[in-house]
């Protein structure tokens, strides 16, 4: 073998016992246990928290666990998880011993929600991750998932999902770029509840997600919250037919935001999809049908704390309110 020979096999060996180290390491990042203890937190058991619960359950589960025809939460394919991630399910989570959650403790889901760890201790690796949700609302969670509400009674066994197969490209992504992250405090407590700023705004970041989809950038939801363009709109987003949509800006600009509307008017676009002067929001952004009155109220108050932001939306005609 000729000296070039033995140099180009010597750098191949490299590159592949370097591709396999890396590999490897993202490998035991996603699949490592997890012993941690669960969050204290227990479950909530008047009427008025299981019915919170119960909204709170629609506004951040059911999409997922549901899928896009709505029902029942036995299980469903995230249609709209990129395809190097692999095969993402979101698990059946009715009170079904075998094939849902009625086996897991309080504890078991408390931990779920707050450090994305699963009952069998590994990393729930395609769960959105709840670390920054109060706790009473963990409890009113955990609640209505005990109740008797038919939607989370037990289903049948047939009804279980396929666990969720990630590729190669979205164990990268995960161990590399988005990480592996278990932290989350014993106790998260929440502003007092009502038609206030600060109550707004965790609501705003924390439940309805209007931070992350209307605050430009590419941060997580604690660097946006302290970003100057706070809610001023302009991300790129996409709608199921991949067209482009722009966030709008909810500051109370005069000329680019909502100046003009009134809480009466938030509350209609948010609850029901229709918006100030008439039109129908369009997609991506969601109808929050399972939203009451006082959380509309809050968030209204907590737009209106915010500074005006003059912050036209490009494309104005491809945007979304």
């Amino acid at each position: 073998m000729s000296t070039l020979s033995r140099a180009f096999v010597l750098v191949m060996f490299v590159v592949l016992l370097g591709g396999g180290l890396v590999v490897g390491v993202a490998v035991h990042r996603v699949n490592r246990v997890f012993d941690l203890p669960a969050p204290p937190v227990a479950r909530a058991s008047s009427s008025d928290e299981i019915a919170r619960g119960g909204r709170l359950f629609r506004t951040l589960c059911l999409d997922c666990h549901a899928g896009p025809g709505g029902g029942r939460p036995t299980g469903a394919r995230v249609a709209n998880a990129p395809s190097f991630i692999g095969e993402v399910w979101a698990p059946n989570i009715t009170a079904d011993p075998q094939v849902g959650i009625g086996s897991w403790t309080d504890g078991d889901v408390a931990r779920l929600l707050r450090n994305g760890v699963r009952r069998d201790r590994y990393y729930a690796a395609t769960m959105p991750r709840f670390s920054q949700l109060a706790d009473e609302d963990v409890a009113a969670l955990i609640g209505f998932l005990r109740s008797d509400d038919p939607m989370v009674a037990a289903a049948p066994a047939s009804a279980a999902s396929p666990r969720s197969k990630l590729g190669l490209g979205g164990v990268l992504a995960l161990a590399y770029a988005a990480g592996v992250d278990t932290s989350g405090a014993a106790h998260v407590p929440a502003p007092p509840r009502g038609p206030n700023a600060a109550y707004g705004r965790y609501l705003a970041s924390r439940i309805y997600a209007c931070v992350d989809c209307h605050t430009n950038g590419f941060g997580a939801t604690d660097e946006k919250l302290a970003a100057t363009g706070l809610l001023a709109g302009g991300m790129v987003l996409h709608n199921k037919a991949g067209d482009v949509v722009y966030s709008r800006n909810l500051t109370p600009d005069a000329e680019t935001g909502l100046a003009a509307w009134s809480a009466d008017d938030l509350a209609r676009a948010l609850m029901t999809g229709v918006s100030r002067d008439g039109r129908k929001l369009r997609p991506p952004m969601p109808v929050f049908r399972a939203m009451d009155a006082p959380d509309a109220a809050a968030l209204y108050a907590f737009l209106r704390s915010l500074p005006a932001v003059h912050s036209p939306v490009p494309g104005a005609v491809e945007r979304h309110d």
